[in-house]
């Protein structure tokens, strides 16, 4: 903390030829962001097909025939809390 302070009340100063400069470090954090952004999608497509293998293992699809009585959500509004069931 102290060698900050130093920075910041001119007591010390930075070393110019060590420093990378800003044009630098904005590029390494982009390409960081970019590297990151990568591999968080790949996870999520990963994790996706891993959700959907599971739930598809106990769903089934449902038959109806001809005469069937059947609940339909009718959308009759823009606001979902009034949607009935037919």
């Amino acid at each position: 903390m102290t060698v900050l302070k130093e920075f910041w009340t001119g007591e010390r100063e930075i070393p110019t030829g060590a420093a990378r400069s800003v044009e630098e470090y904005l590029k390494q954090l982009q390409k960081k962001l970019q590297d990151a952004h990568e591999i968080a999608s790949e996870n999520s497509a990963k994790n996706q097909e891993r959700m959907t293998s599971h739930y598809n293992l106990r769903s089934r699809g449902k038959n109806f025939s001809v005469g069937d009585e059947v609940l339909i959500l009718m959308p009759s509004s823009t606001l979902k809390l009034l949607n009935t069931w037919i």
